[in-house]
């Protein structure tokens, strides 16, 4: 039986898809493979993904993806990258090409520490000859794990990123100017988060829209008739900032069964209310308000 286990790790994603095959190979079951998506804060209050793991027995992973640069996503991943060995690995980019130099023209400690903590994240998969990709630009479509296909419906073969040719720029610009450049890409970041949906023999079972904008998700699924019984909220079930991370009447027309979304206690007690409202028909799982994680059978 297959499972998505929803961590809880305070206001962050991370999805761990344990996956099994229906079948068994001389009468003895199947061991679980496993994807990661997106590994948490290092930040916010919650489970430790690296220890969630080992509880678990998770002793390798079929396939790491994250959704986009920042760190309520980025998180954990690099300290599990160094202590399981991961055979396919989904990144926004190719490394930033920034030094030091130019890293400390960001003037802010937590982004900076985003940079690095990316590039050691390449560096440490490819020395481990873990295959890497990219949707940024985009070097894969869907991949499969056993029965089961990962399907990147976001971004697209021909999306091109403002924040990644902006982040190249900075080393070849005068140090004043670097914090300004980068301010003027860093909310872009979530406008290249990556959607994927879970597929089973061409059966929907989850959509994860990371933190990516409406938009993205309408022209990814708008029209298509997809319904999916799983639905991973954008952005900790927010619309703030100026920006539009989802519409209710978009998720509604996805029919779920359940809405996850990955918040903590004190923004479940402000947006409850609001959350209800998105699909009647759908129950809620909020993943902050859960002890160590909720486990859906898929």
């Amino acid at each position: 039986m297959s499972k998505l286990h929803c961590l809880n790790v305070g206001k962050a994603d991370c999805f761990l898809l344990e996956l099994r095959e229906e079948e068994t190979e001389g009468g003895r079951r199947q061991e679980a493979r496993y994807v990661l998506i997106d590994g948490g804060s290092k930040l916010d209050k919650g489970i430790r993904p690296p220890e969630y793991l080992k509880k678990k027995g998770v002793r390798r992973l079929d396939a790491m993806i994250l959704t986009h640069l920042h760190q309520d996503h980025q998180g954990w991943l690099l300290e599990i990258a160094r202590s399981v060995p991961v055979e396919r690995a989904v990144l926004p980019y190719p490394p930033v090409p920034l030094g030091e130099k130019e890293l400390a023209g960001i003037g802010d400690e937590e982004r900076m520490e985003d940079i690095r903590t990316y590039n050691r994240l390449w560096k440490t998969l490819k020395k481990k000859g873990c295959l890497v990709e990219t949707t940024l630009p985009r070097t894969i479509s869907s991949f499969f794990v056993g029965e089961y296909e990962l399907r990147c419906l976001y971004p697209f073969a021909d999306t091109a990123s403002r924040v990644y040719p902006m982040l190249c720029r900075l080393q070849m610009e005068r140090p004043e100017r670097i914090q300004a450049m980068y301010d003027s890409v860093r909310t872009l970041f979530n406008q290249d988060s990556s959607v994927w949906l879970l597929r089973k023999k061409e059966r929907p079972l989850a959509l994860f829209c990371g933190d990516a904008f409406h938009s993205s998700l309408a022209a990814a699924v708008g029209g298509c008739g997809l319904q999916v019984p799983v639905i991973k909220l954008s952005h900790h079930g927010r619309n703030d900032k100026g920006n539009l991370y989802f519409q209710d009447l978009l998720i509604r027309g996805l029919r779920p069964e359940i809405v996850i979304i990955t918040a903590d206690e004190a923004l479940a007690a402000q947006h409850m209310d609001e959350w209800r409202g998105i699909d009647s028909r759908a129950q809620l799982l909020i993943t902050g308000l859960c002890r160590e994680s909720a486990e859906l059978t898929l």
